[in-house]
């Protein structure tokens, strides 16, 4: 991800960002769109992981309740081809 235009991730995290806002409750839904739906031409799980570590710890208070990142991890720990990196798998363990 180093070798990416700074702009390339910054739309990338505003388009999961704005995935992760629009599905409200319906958390199976957003990862499926997370997983398999989204329109980028390269591998965001990374990004991805990134992102929800980063928006869980958001100081004074997340966007959603804590309980929504946490779920959304557990539902893509579900999903056989989504693979935390391994630097942020010791955490979800």
């Amino acid at each position: 991800d180093a070798d990416r235009p700074a702009i390339e991730r910054f739309v990338a995290e505003d388009l999961l960002l704005d995935t992760l806002a629009s599905f409200g409750s319906s958390r199976v839904d957003c990862v499926r769109t997370l997983v398999a739906g989204m329109p980028m031409p390269w591998a965001h799980r990374n990004l991805l992981a990134e992102l929800l570590f980063g928006q869980l710890m958001t100081l004074p208070a997340p966007e959603l309740h804590p309980m929504a990142y946490c779920t959304i991890m557990v539902e893509l720990c579900k999903i056989p081809k989504f693979e935390f990196p391994k630097a942020l798998s010791a955490c979800v363990r």
